[in-house]
């Protein structure tokens, strides 16, 4: 495994984020963990992991022997999930930027639970989840960010109320308090070569598409 340097991506055992998607995640990360099923998601993708973490009770013996070569860490905490126990590992070993896919999009419960960890983990990474077609982040304080021409985001006070004010998309926000249940930024667009985000109270869920083919987005550096 290399010292943390640059962005660690974490493959989970979930949705594949597809081939052009990896390719342009794989670019932007120099290394790549598996979280135990994920090695069978990189084997398929024809990707070669640095480590593959987990209890292995779901990662396939076709995987198992194709990586015979590679670093397995095993983790036997039955009381976090295989995520979550790479997200502690990855800070263990000093990363600070990591992208994870295979996280979202098979099973509702478990999708929930693995965006929950953005809160879990907010203080030492900085963690976005990535789809087929969206990015998801958490953000504090102020966020800026340059669109690639006009794509929709979404404003999700998730994990809190918190009250934003926004420059650059469609349908801007002056000091809006938003809340689960009552009022949230869902299907916004970024209108302008430049949009920002403050919110104040508690962290906002960031969900940026990017449509088929276009570059990832990234969660914000963690602050200095």
């Amino acid at each position: 495994m290399t010292e943390p340097q640059g962005r660690v991506l974490l493959l989970a055992n979930g949705r594949g984020p597809g081939r052009k998607l990896w390719k342009k995640l794989r670019a932007r990360c120099t290394a790549l963990v598996c979280v135990d099923g994920g090695a069978d998601s990189a084997r398929k993708l024809g990707d070669i992991p640095d480590a593959v973490l987990g209890d292995f009770d779901s990662a396939s013996r076709a995987a198992r022997g194709a990586f015979a070569g590679v670093e397995w860490v095993r983790l036997d905490d039955q009381e976090s999930s295989d995520l979550d126990k790479g997200l502690g590992w990855v800070a263990e070993k000093g990363w600070q930027d990591v992208s994870v896919a295979g996280a979202l999009g098979r099973e509702p419960d478990h999708a929930l639970a693995n965006i929950g960890l953005l809160m879990k983990y907010r203080r030492v990474l900085s963690v976005t989840f990535h789809d087929r077609r969206q990015d998801l982040f958490a953000i504090e304080g102020c966020w800026e960010w340059q669109p690639a021409g006009e794509m929709r985001i979404s404003l999700l006070p998730l994990f809190g109320p918190c009250t934003v004010t926004s420059e650059g998309l469609l349908y801007p926000l002056r000091g809006l308090k938003l809340e689960m249940g009552v009022k949230d930024g869902l299907s916004n667009r970024a209108c302008g070569s430049r949009v920002r985000i403050e919110c104040q109270g508690a962290p906002l869920l960031v969900c940026v598409e990017r449509g088929g083919g276009g570059e990832p987005v990234f969660a914000p550096a963690l602050a200095k």
